[in-house]
């Protein structure tokens, strides 16, 4: 009971520390009163009430935190700011919203977005990349890029929804503070970004994943942009990332659930071994020899272009 109201306890103080519809002196100001309110209350409110006080005050909190609706009317950053939409016609889907920038730098780049129509009978494969950052390869950025019969590849990302002077917080993200989007995108521009310009390690690993597979996979991901793009949603650290949200749309081919409270998905840098022991990456050996011969660094070429750029990051060495 105790460890239950002290976690409530301090959620209600990180919420309103971390409230985006504040200014920055204005949450210091109210998070402190929380915690001055809190002492006062030990020291003035008999033990046996003290627990219905602190739920009394976290349900307050939950109440004004619950005011800060998600949005896709915000000043966002360029390379964010149009949502990928999706229509539907029999087999061919027409894709509004295609990222297929050139990146020279995080300031220099050329910005272009795209209408595409894509055959889903022409769907043969997914790839499942991994990115780690940081903590070792604990913390990962993960997403997928489907392939074509004609040698075409799209990706989809999961990411935030970035602002305008915003930067990324673990801590913010558990708390209301960014939009989620669903990024379509061109290989050399979703991997060659983390690969050739912020020099993140990217593995892109083969799947098992049948064709019909594949495209509903790649269906649904299409579905649930439409579906942001009328009703916006929080992204969350924990429950509502990256790795989660591909996590929902592969489980929903498979009758063996994966729970997103895996610890590897919780540390998304170690969901390729999750994958590998699941049987869902195509290649034979040992995870650690996987990860170096699908390390593609070494090979996004930045001056190679569309369907070569995608070939060549798939020319792995000889076991």
């Amino acid at each position: 009971m105790r460890l239950a109201l002290a976690v409530l306890w301090l959620w209600a103080a990180l919420a309103l520390l971390t409230y985006p519809a504040w200014a920055s002196w204005l949450r210091w100001i109210v998070a402190l009163a929380w915690v001055g309110g809190s002492i006062v209350a030990m020291k003035r409110i008999p033990r046996q009430r003290l627990p219905l006080a602190i739920l009394v005050g976290v349900m307050l909190v939950r109440a004004i935190w619950g005011f800060n609706s998600p949005s896709n009317d915000r000043d966002w950053v360029d390379f964010a700011g149009p949502l990928a939409t999706a229509t539907f016609q029999g087999d061919i889907v027409r894709i509004d919203n295609v990222r297929n920038a050139i990146w020279n730098s995080d300031d220099d780049y050329q910005l272009r977005w795209e209408e595409r129509d894509y055959d889903l009978r022409e769907i043969q494969s997914v790839d499942f990349l991994v990115v780690p950052f940081a903590l070792g390869r604990a913390l990962a950025h993960v997403f997928v890029s489907f392939g074509f019969t004609n040698g075409e590849h799209v990706a989809i990302s999961v990411e935030i929804r970035k602002e305008k002077k915003e930067d990324y917080s673990p801590l913010r993200g558990m708390f209301r503070h960014y939009e989620i989007a669903y990024i379509v995108g061109d290989e050399r521009d979703l991997i060659g970004l983390r690969a050739n310009v912020w020099k993140e390690p990217v593995h892109l690993y083969p799947t098992k994943a049948t064709p019909a597979q594949a495209r509903a996979m790649f269906v649904s991901m299409l579905e649930r942009a439409n579906d942001l793009s009328a009703r916006p949603r929080f992204y969350n650290t924990l429950l509502h990332n990256c790795t989660t949200s591909v996590l929902d749309h592969a489980n929903a081919l498979r009758e063996d659930k994966v729970s997103a409270w895996n610890w590897r998905i919780v540390l998304p840098g170690y969901s390729d071994g999750l994958a590998k022991e699941l049987d869902l990456l195509d290649f034979e050996g040992s995870l650690e020899d996987a990860r170096e011969r699908f390390l593609i660094n070494d090979r996004a070429d930045p001056l190679a272009d569309g369907r070569e750029w995608s070939q060549r990051i798939r020319r792995t060495p000889e076991k």
